[in-house]
C-alpha cells in the first residue's frame, strides 16, 4: 500500500472512531511505528487530525470553513467567473469540472445554457447540479469521500483519471501565486488536480480574487501548466502582474 493511500485509510478509520494509536496502525498496515507517525505528522500539517501521545485525534484539529459558508463569499463574483468560463466550452466538449464553489458557479452556467457536453467531475455537489439536464453526460469518480469539499479523493480517482481524455479541466485553488503556482490545502485533493491536470488538452483556473497573492499549504502545479485563469476584478493590480510575467492568461469580470 502506497503512503497516500495508507494516509486515506488513517483518515477513515478518524472519522470512525474519533481517535487512533500509533501501536494499533502499525499493525493495521504492517509497517514500522515510526512510518505511523510520519504519517500522521504529515496529517497534522495538513489540518486533518491533531497528534496526541500515541496517536491521533479529530479534536483540536485545524477546520476549514463548511462548503455551504464558503459558497456565500463572494457569490456575485463566482457567479461572474462561472459565466465567463461557459465561454470556453463548445458544442459537443469534454471537459472537467473539479470540486468547489466557485467551479459550481460553472456548473450553474452550463446546465441553464443547455449546451451539449459531457463532464467529468469527482464532487458530489456538481454532479447534483448537473444531474437530469438531458443535454449533459455526467461522469462521476470514485475515491473515498472528503467531509469539507463534498469531493471524491484518493488513489482510486487518480487511477480512473489517467482513462480519460478531455477538452478543458476547470479548476480550482485555495492559494496562487506567481512563485508558489497553485496551491490547495491537502496532498490527497493535490495528487486528483494533477491527474485532472494530466487528463486535459487545457487548464483553466477559475478562482476569486481573494485566492490570489495566497500560498496555500501544497503546491499541485506551476503557473505555466494553465493556459487562462479567470477572476474578479476585485484582484491586487500586482499580484495580477506578477501572475500574467509567468505568461499565463488572466481575465478579470
Amino acid at each position: 500500500m502506497i503512503a497516500e493511500e495508507r494516509r486515506m485509510r488513517i483518515m477513515e478509520l478518524l472519522r470512525e472512531r474519533k481517535s487512533v494509536e500509533i501501536a494499533e496502525l502499525s499493525q493495521l498496515f504492517i509497517v514500522a511505528q515510526e512510518t505511523i507517525r510520519r504519517d500522521l505528522k504529515k496529517l497534522e500539517e495538513e489540518g486533518q487530525l491533531k497528534r496526541t501521545h500515541g496517536g491521533a485525534t479529530t479534536e483540536g484539529r485545524q477546520t476549514i470553513a463548511p462548503l455551504s459558508a464558503r459558497a456565500e463569499s463572494k457569490r456575485e463574483e463566482k457567479e461572474r467567473i462561472g459565466r465567463r468560463a461557459l465561454d470556453f466550452v463548445k458544442e459537443g466538449d469534454r471537459i472537467i469540472i473539479d470540486g468547489g464553489t466557485t467551479t459550481l458557479q460553472l456548473a450553474r452556467a452550463l446546465q441553464s445554457s443547455r449546451r451539449q457536453s459531457v463532464v467529468v467531475t469527482n464532487a458530489l455537489n456538481i454532479a447534483l447540479e448537473l444531474a437530469g439536464s438531458p443535454e449533459l453526460t455526467v461522469e462521476m469518480v470514485g475515491g473515498t469521500l472528503s467531509e469539507s469539499s463534498l469531493t471524491l479523493l484518493g488513489p482510486e480517482a487518480e487511477r480512473a483519471l489517467v482513462h480519460y481524455r478531455v477538452n478543458t479541466a476547470f479548476l480550482a485553488a485555495s492559494g496562487v501565486t506567481s512563485q508558489w503556482g497553485l496551491a490547495i490545502s491537502n496532498s490527497f485533493e493535490a495528487a486528483v488536480k494533477q491527474a485532472m491536470m494530466e487528463a486535459a488538452g487545457e487548464v483553466v483556473l477559475l478562482v476569486d480574487s481573494s485566492k490570489l497573492g495566497k500560498e496555500g499549504l501544497v503546491s499541485y502545479a506551476p503557473l505555466r501548466k494553465v493556459a487562462r485563469i479567470i477572476t474578479d476584478k476585485g484582484a491586487d493590480p500586482k499580484i495580477i502582474d506578477a501572475i500574467a510575467r509567468s505568461g499565463v492568461d488572466i481575465e478579470l469580470v
